[in-house]
């Protein structure tokens, strides 16, 4: 039987778990009386009570400075809480101490729990007793009523899944979600319901475990609970943690949950005492969060801890070996869809498998030291790299996210794409390519930003999520700025997708990783450049860009780009895949060299491979004077000025720098130029590929 809803109110379906399952459930769920519910599309599983609460929940008035802590439950929600209020209140821990959690951090959905029956039989426990019924009272007041009587900023708990909560919420407030190792949650959660009774759990681990992977408990389908935050993580109201995260590294989350809530850096005191207060031993013992209150009630069952064990990988003690095994079938079933990855899953079991038909290469992480490492200099990343297909390209760690939206992106009849390796004269390769299919509107080229007509596809796959929320905040407030940040942010594909044909779309992607039916419907101009140029201008480019980063010294970046650990590299796989494909018609391979010394003609050459009508000796000399050196500098539409703006640029660097051929011997030592011969040598022997600047066989 269905709940009749009205759409405007709640947009989903609540329908009751059938007779004889509820039946069979209540058994060892002792707190549920009535029955069990499962809503919308996902089939969460909620006790019957959440038909009356679902509105509520849906359409809770959100207020800019809210801040949420969500998560499934036993995620590491309390530590999280204790955390953020902290942060939030100038590391107040005398009245952290005071004042019980459930108080200043309250549970939204909390009271859902509770069957009315067993309401009254708290009452009819506890009446008499004015403290003990001052605290029936808060756990029984309905999450929504004890909320929106809070002042702000209010702090706000809720296990309600992201998709059930207000559509508004990230719009104006700040959400922490926090995921768990799904073995370790559900011994936790386990306990919790032996704990708690307002559930009741089956004596048998085993058993409860069963009902569990069936989506037969609260909140549960657990892996869709997870993925909706996950799918969100990149929005910069959102902060995706896991629990291994706080306990094997807590004072670097502390850092990291500071800057997301945008309160003062930690000084190393504070942070100490902060972890101090939040250790285990500790936190077990504090009668402010570890629900001695409801103990007073008799609402906890004896010999039970709220605070348990808290540890990492005891579900060990729990898991027989049939229980291992239906543990990595079941991640394999729900995590074949997404790229979340627990950080505890180490082994390929429990790694999520690849839909061969979205992405067909092989995606691994760098190897941790490593990365470690690199992230020093490429201060722009802070998760890790990723290696990608047989050849081994590098990327920043979000790729993972990307790599099926670039490969499957819906190609259309008309489409031009410039794709090259960064610093290779793209810009320039675009600027052109819009003019002349744009009948040489120069007026149009310098009112719009390049960026706007010709868009960088994979330009925000390198701004790492919290790069991304720091300009959120720092630009905040100014309507133009963050219209700026929204476009630099917005995925690429979306960005495309959005746009009307024909299209003018940059990659740097290499040819391989992007559709393969990109040469069958769209023209490609591919643009190459003497590599040791090329090195020099990525340096300064590195370095110019906050979502980059590079060392002070060019030797040393010099020495991690022939080792290929740069963004997009190896460069010489990505310039021969496109070199092979040169004599495809919807092909055009040109070099920066060719460009520079003969722009005249290359501009005829270009113009031919896109069928445009022959240039005017006026329109090449326009051409010319709009594409020269000096002109392009200070250029605003081309000149990445609207991300200077923004503060997305370090100070006294510039996007266009010299453009010269050659410029490169003002940076090689005589060890260096030694390197790069061998390096040429070693990466062009199985091809006919010629750089024109290299003129000698040594330099080949």
């Amino acid at each position: 039987m269905v709940k009749q809803r009205d759409p405007e109110e709640f947009p989903y379906k609540i329908q009751d778990v059938e007779a004889a399952l509820a039946a069979e459930l209540m058994v060892p769920y002792t707190g549920e009386r009535t029955g069990f519910v499962r809503v919308g599309p996902k089939g969460y599983f909620f006790p019957h009570k959440y038909k009356q609460c679902a509105a509520s929940f849906y359409n809770l008035p959100i207020r800019p400075g809210d801040i949420f802590v969500n998560t499934f439950p036993r995620s590491g929600t309390t530590w999280a809480q204790e955390l953020i209020w902290l942060l939030k209140n100038n590391c107040d821990f005398e009245k952290a101490l005071e004042i019980p959690l459930n108080m200043r951090f309250p549970f939204l959905d909390f009271s859902m729990l509770i069957h009315p029956e067993l309401a009254r039989q708290m009452y009819e426990e506890n009446k008499g007793n004015e403290e003990k019924m001052h605290i029936v009272n808060l756990s029984t007041m309905p999450g929504d009523e004890k909320v929106n009587n809070m002042p702000s900023p209010r702090f706000i708990k809720s296990h309600i899944p992201m998709s059930l909560l207000p559509p508004t919420l990230l719009d104006k407030a700040k959400v922490v979600y926090v995921a768990r190792d799904p073995r370790d949650l559900v011994v936790s959660v386990f306990h919790l319901c032996k704990m708690h009774r307002i559930h009741g759990a089956p004596d048998s681990f085993k058993e409860f475990w069963n009902y569990f992977i069936k989506d037969q408990h609260y909140y549960c389908p657990l892996f869709e609970h997870v993925k909706e935050a996950w799918n969100l993580r990149h929005h910069p109201n959102m902060l995706f943690i896991f629990y291994e995260e706080l306990y094997e590294n807590l004072p670097f989350t502390i850092q990291r949950v500071s800057s997301f809530l945008g309160t003062a850096q930690c000084t190393p005191q504070q942070v100490e005492r902060l972890c101090d207060h939040l250790s285990f031993a500790n936190f077990k013992n504090n009668k402010a969060v570890n629900h001695s209150l409801l103990s007073k009630i008799n609402f906890i069952n004896s010999g039970h801890c709220f605070i348990r064990k808290g540890k990492m990988g005891g579900w060990r003690d729990y898991f027989d070996s049939e229980m291992i095994e239906q543990a990595k079938n079941w991640f394999t079933e729900n995590l074949r869809d997404t790229d979340l990855t627990y950080p505890s899953m180490k082994t390929a079991t429990m790694v999520k498998q690849r839909d061969p038909e979205k992405f067909p290469y092989e995606i691994e992480d760098v190897e941790a030291a490593l990365a470690a490492e690199l992230m020093v200099p490429y201060s722009g990343e802070r998760t890790g790299f990723v290696r990608v297909g047989p050849k081994g390209y590098f990327f920043p760690h979000k790729y993972k996210q990307c790599a099926a939206s670039f490969y499957n992106l819906p190609i259309r009849p008309g489409d031009i794409f410039v794709n090259s390796y960064p610093r290779s004269g793209t810009t320039w390769a675009q600027e052109l390519i819009w003019l002349l299919k744009n009948n040489c509107d120069f007026e149009k080229a310098l009112e719009i930003p390049l960026n706007i007509r010709f868009p960088y596809l994979d330009f925000s796959m390198v701004i790492h999520p919290e790069m991304m929320r720091q300009m959120y905040e720092e630009n905040k407030g100014d309507e133009e700025k963050m219209h700026i940040v929204n476009l630099s942010t917005m995925p690429g594909d979306e960005k495309v997708n959005n746009m009307p044909s024909p299209r003018f779309i940059k990659s740097h992607i290499p040819l391989s990783l992007l559709p393969p039916t990109l040469l069958d419907k769209a023209k490609v101009v591919y643009v190459a450049r003497d590599p040791r140029d090329l090195v020099v201008s990525m340096y300064h480019l590195c370095k110019m860009h906050r979502v980059l980063g590079a060392p002070d010294s060019f030797k040393e970046f010099w020495n991690y780009f022939i080792k290929d650990q740069c963004y997009f590299c190896p460069l010489f796989e990505h310039v021969k895949e496109a070199w092979n494909l040169r004599h495809h018609p919807n092909m055009l391979f040109i070099f920066y060299e060719e460009l520079y010394e003969n722009l005249p003609f290359m501009i005829q050459r270009v113009s031919s491979f896109l069928g445009t009508a022959q240039c005017t000796p006026q329109q090449v000399e326009r051409l010319c004077d709009h594409l020269s050196f000096a002109n392009f500098k200070n250029n605003k539409a081309v000149n990445h000025s609207l991300l200077g703006k923004i503060n997305f640029i370090n100070s006294e660097n510039c996007f266009i720098r010299k453009g010269k051929m050659g410029g490169w011997r003002d940076y090689f030592d005589s060890e260096m130029i030694e390197q790069a011969k061998n390096w040429f040598t070693e990466n062009l022997r199985d091809t006919d590929l010629a750089y024109p600047s290299m003129k000698t066989a040594t330099s080949q």
